[in-house]
């Protein structure tokens, strides 16, 4: 085989597998982070924040159940997820947007406090999100008797809702009277949490400016970048 034919050859394996599309670098990145300070904690599990576009959300902590003010340990549960995040700076994972409310995970000082509230014994894994590694810590917390674990006759909040509903506007009420004249930063006037319109607030905390749209992103096609098609070229030049 002459020089020639082993440089065609050559150009032909090279191009082959330039030629193969590769999917644009997803780095990480914030836009699926709600970054905002807490105004008011309602509940172990349900707390509003105002963004620094002084809109303010109600925001529900995925994958956890805490107990209610009125069971067992609620006010407890309250108590400690205040002593961490009360008026201070929090990001929010953002998992979902309902009409009302902003469904995620709470990290604080790079700590999962979803998972630090089931760890310490302040509430249940979500049992319609059976993640293993969430259930593998309320197992634990179960084990040492953690928090409201000490009562082995504890009610699954879920449960209790059945026969004692709780709406979010009189949990406010409850939080704000634990609470007051001592609640650091006081809560805005309204939220979409409280409109009585049934507005959606997936649109309008993408329309806030807070978030990018929420939901399934069309996948942008693969296509070969401009420095791959150069080169590609410059490759065959010197290779002929």
């Amino acid at each position: 085989m002459n020089r020639y034919v082993k440089r065609v050859l050559t150009v032909i394996a090279v191009s082959s597998a330039m030629m193969i599309p590769t999917a644009d670098a997803r780095p990480w990145t914030r836009q699926n982070y709600l970054t905002c300070q807490v105004t008011l904690v309602l509940s172990g599990n349900y707390f509003m924040c105002q963004t620094r576009k002084g809109n303010e959300y109600l925001i529900k902590m995925a994958d956890i159940e805490a107990p209610e003010l009125d069971q067992y340990y609620g006010k407890e549960s309250r108590n400690y997820l205040k002593s961490i995040i009360s008026g201070k700076k929090i990001s929010i994972k953002v998992r979902d947007v309902t009409s009302k409310h902003v469904v995620g995970e709470l990290f604080f000082q790079r700590q999962n406090i979803n998972r630090e509230m089931i760890r310490q014994g302040y509430a249940w894994a979500d049992r319609n999100n059976p993640s293993s590694i969430y259930l593998r810590i309320e197992r634990d917390a179960h084990s040492y008797g953690f928090g409201l674990w000490e009562d082995v006759d504890a009610v699954y909040p879920a449960d209790y809702r059945k026969e004692n509903p709780v709406s979010i506007a009189a949990l406010k009420q409850k939080a704000l009277k634990l609470d007051g004249i001592k609640t650091k930063v006081l809560p805005a006037v309204s939220s979409p949490a409280f409109d009585e319109e049934e507005n959606d607030l997936r649109d309008q905390i993408t329309k806030n400016g807070d978030l990018p749209p929420i939901g399934p992103t069309e996948k942008k096609p693969d296509r070969i970048s401009k420095n791959h098609k150069i080169s590609f070229f410059r490759l065959i030049f010197f290779i002929l």
